[in-house]
């Protein structure tokens, strides 16, 4: 039985619809609570009874001695595995609730409600609150492939590496395309580009 089946099958309890609607709403009534300590605790003993399955794997994996991208068409292919994972509907609905939340605490929502204008970040949202630990789930399945550690540390030896290759296009126009499904705006993407090469 998979996660979202199991999920079905307990919301309801608690007054959610048995759907993938229903689960979906579950998901972004937990989003603004994420910083609540019992939440937290919660979450990361979720997250470690679900790994335990693809335990054995990753320790093979760890045996393998695999190489960094050297070119830029393997950098390309990660780029590419990530844009397609970011790109997924429950992904990208866990972007929107983040960006809801940071509107929210922000006041932009109230703001846009009592005023009238946008309810978005004037940044950008160059910087929002659990991005890094929503990619994280994404990243730890697929930089081991790639070379690079399953952590926070080995996502960032990964844009280290990436920088390397922002004089192509190519890959500037994937790295976009990327921060955009993150939630940036063009603006900060071009920004997180320019701080990259500086």
């Amino acid at each position: 039985m998979g996660i979202r089946q199991v999920q079905a099958s307990v919301i309801p309890l608690y007054g959610f619809d048995n759907s993938e609607e229903g689960v979906q709403l579950m998901l972004e009534a937990f989003t603004c609570f994420q910083q609540d300590p019992d939440i937290q605790v919660n979450a990361v003993a979720i997250k470690d009874l679900l790994s335990l399955d693809a335990q054995a794997p990753a320790d093979k994996a760890k045996r393998r001695l695999i190489q960094k991208p050297l070119t830029k068409f393997v950098m390309l292919d990660l780029l590419r595995a990530q844009f397609v994972e970011f790109s997924k509907a429950p992904f990208q609905a866990d972007v929107r609730n983040l960006k809801h939340c940071a509107d929210v605490i922000a006041g932009r929502v109230a703001r846009k409600e009592t005023a009238g204008g946008s309810s978005e970040d004037p940044d950008g949202y160059f910087h929002l609150k659990g991005r890094r630990e929503l990619a994280l789930i994404v990243q730890q399945l697929l930089l081991p492939e790639y070379g690079f550690a399953p952590t926070k540390e080995g996502v960032l030896d990964m844009i280290r590496h990436c920088a390397q290759f922002l004089d192509d296009p190519e890959v500037q126009k994937l790295l976009d395309q990327i921060n955009e499904k993150l939630g940036m705006s063009p603006a900060a993407c071009k920004r997180f580009r320019k701080l990259l090469t500086a």
